[in-house]
């Protein structure tokens, strides 16, 4: 259901990415992604959502985007926010 969520918030829009880091273990690079037009955060929105969690990360460079994850994810769960709504 998440990835049906991710698919509808891309579809026909168009993002800017960024890479923010690669992961060593699946070798693959993790990214943000914004709206062009509204410059909101998708993976904000989705975790916000209740789609998405967040995973901790230890990096100095991603504390800011990280911290913004973990209030959207807070939000969510105060919320009671559920995939099931």
């Amino acid at each position: 259901m998440a990835i049906h969520e991710f698919s509808m918030e891309m579809l026909n829009k168009k993002c800017l990415l960024n890479v923010e880091y690669r992961s060593a273990a699946a070798g693959v690079d993790c990214v943000s992604l914004c709206h062009t037009e509204s410059k909101d955060d998708v993976a904000q929105l989705l975790i916000s959502e209740g789609w998405l969690l967040v995973e901790p990360r230890r990096e100095k460079r991603l504390a800011k985007l990280v911290g913004q994850y973990q209030k959207a994810q807070e939000k969510a769960k105060e919320g009671r926010v559920s995939v099931s709504d």
